[in-house]
């Protein structure tokens, strides 16, 4: 009896005809893809929904506003990425940022150059990562 490769089998003739596999593969890759995109489904739809019920919502101004106020979270999200990368879970970094923030708008608040706020925000945020960073590795 011949040997015979997986997944074809012997047909009457000359030649091998391609015989189904036992799994399905195509159901599995079908669903893993509808899985993939829900989440830009999703975002679709409801954008639809508040264009048509919202009247302002795709205004430019709107979409310029929400892509500004979404940057913030997209430079979190990828320094997340390298400290989970690297094989840490550092779940202190939103509280620090949201501190730095705090303390550079009261600065603004008060009057200060927001340059300069900007630097007391990096000095502060780098001065929590620190003694963060030092208590997870040391204490």
């Amino acid at each position: 009896m011949k040997q015979m490769r997986r997944g074809f089998s012997e047909s009457g003739g000359n030649g091998l005809i391609f015989n189904k596999p036992k799994n399905n593969t195509t159901k599995i890759v079908i669903q893993r893809t509808i899985i993939r995109y829900i989440p830009f489904i999703l975002l679709s739809i409801v954008i639809v929904i508040f264009g048509l019920f919202v009247p302002h919502f795709l205004t430019t101004r709107n979409i310029i506003n929400i892509l500004k106020q979404s940057s913030v979270l997209g430079l979190m999200a990828m320094g997340m990425s390298e400290v989970l990368i690297g094989g840490g879970i550092d779940l202190s970094m939103p509280p620090i940022i949201a501190f730095g923030g705090i303390i550079g708008s009261m600065f603004m608040r008060g009057g200060g150059n927001p340059l300069f706020a900007c630097f007391i925000m990096i000095i502060v945020c780098s001065l929590g990562g620190a003694i963060n960073g030092y208590a997870v590795a040391y204490v």
